[in-house]
């Protein structure tokens, strides 16, 4: 599995964590502030940030991915090592991504709309403006 695959899942699942414990609905997601989530990362356990998913997907490969994290949390040792820097280099680009933003505190829809501004991404461009 590529490690940037499984450092999106890692994010989605953190932001996943942080809408339950705030109560925000999925279609919410773009207020989550990114501090939040990046908080999340580190700050939550492997089995925290896999409560309350699905049992299986839309997308085939998000269904892969969470199950390659959820076999490196159930393993153990050198494999939640590597969830531990996975979790750090998040961390870290979320934070390096709210420095550098223009907004006092940005949240997941900025991300979003940066993202397809830079032709990262078209699935969630239109919702900021």
């Amino acid at each position: 599995m590529e490690g940037e695959r499984l450092i999106e899942v890692f994010a989605a699942l953190a932001a996943h964590a942080v809408a339950i414990d705030t109560s925000v609905s999925a279609a919410e997601l773009d207020v989550l502030p990114l501090s939040a989530v990046a908080d999340a990362a580190t700050g939550k356990h492997d089995f925290e940030l896999l409560a309350g998913l699905p049992d299986t997907f839309a997308d085939g490969r998000d269904e892969l991915a969470v199950k390659v994290f959820r076999l490196y949390a159930y393993m153990g040792g050198q494999y939640s090592l590597q969830l531990i820097r996975l979790g750090t280099e998040l961390r870290r680009a979320l934070t390096v991504l709210a420095e550098r933003s223009r907004m006092p505190a940005p949240s997941c829809g900025h991300v979003f709309f940066w993202a397809a501004a830079a032709g990262l991404s078209s699935d969630h461009g239109d919702r900021m403006s």
